[in-house]
């Protein structure tokens, strides 16, 4: 077939988007007042395209290609039968048929558009420019009632994520968990290489940070990971603890060799017999 012309007086313009939404291997063009239906590879001029006809459902006033208008209130009224684009595809026979259906909803209360799925709405568009994923009631730009799965980067207050999570600027939190493998409990096996406390003091004297420990220069530069920053501090305060159970146990030794000599010299004087 190369062409098929049809008055427009007896054409429908309802048909018509039937045949361009079921049909795509056709296109409609008009002149003249006359429409002519095309395979979809016939060459045409591209000025017939601005001649398409408003279609309106429900309304004998279309403002666009596509106008679906439902007014009413009350049993058979817009509470109960909304306006509203409906998508469905249905497969198998009988019994064993299943469905798809997705709805595209206006809601005339609070001026919401709802995208559904067999009656359950997933997203909704407010007036206020707000979105909600599964929640019929966003309260922010996007408002998400539920679980997020992010394949890529993400960034918060920047469009450069330099890593999974990239947040310009400032996170409250109540509780942050963070996962390791390593845990400093090393420091208390035997084997552990326990500095002296003079060879931390000659370290720090010549490279002016603890060792173990990045530089100023390092952190601000490249940053410092939270379980880094946990694992050091944890590090050095285990190490801490140890200088500190040694230093108590000369004090021990101390105190015991101080009594000593406070007997001894105490029965030094003490008039011989």
């Amino acid at each position: 077939m190369k062409k098929l012309t049809i008055k427009s007086s007896i054409f429908p313009r309802l048909i018509i988007l039937g045949v361009l939404l079921f049909f795509p291997q056709f296109l409609f063009a008009q002149s003249d007042g006359d429409w002519t239906l095309f395979p979809a590879s016939t060459q045409y001029p591209a000025y017939m395209l601005a001649n398409i006809p408003l279609v309106g459902i429900g309304t004998t006033l279309p403002q666009k290609t596509l106008h679906i208008s439902h007014a009413g209130s009350g049993k058979g009224g817009g509470l109960f039968n909304p306006a509203g684009l409906r998508l469905e595809e249905v497969v198998g026979i009988g019994a064993n048929t299943i469905s798809s259906i997705w709805d595209l909803v206006p809601t005339a209360i609070d001026g919401s558009l709802n995208i559904e799925s067999n009656s359950k709405a997933l997203m909704t568009f407010s007036p206020k420019g707000f979105i909600g994923i599964g929640t019929k009631s966003p309260q922010a730009t996007l408002d998400v009632s539920g679980d997020g799965l992010f394949a890529g980067s993400v960034g918060i207050g920047t469009s450069n994520p330099v890593s999974t999570l990239t947040v310009n600027g400032k996170i409250t939190c109540e509780e942050v968990d963070v996962i390791v493998d390593v845990f400093p409990d090393y420091v208390f096996k035997d084997d552990y290489p326990l500095k002296s406390l003079d060879e931390v003091a000659r370290y720090i004297d010549t490279h002016h940070h603890l060792p173990d420990v990045p530089t100023e220069k390092e952190v601000i530069q490249n940053g410092m990971s939270l379980g880094q920053m946990n694992h050091i501090l944890l590090q050095k305060i285990e190490e801490m603890t140890l200088y500190l159970i040694d230093m108590n146990a000369q004090q021990q030794r101390l105190a015991q060799e101080n009594e000593a000599m406070k007997q001894a010299i105490e029965a030094l004087k003490q008039p011989s017999h």
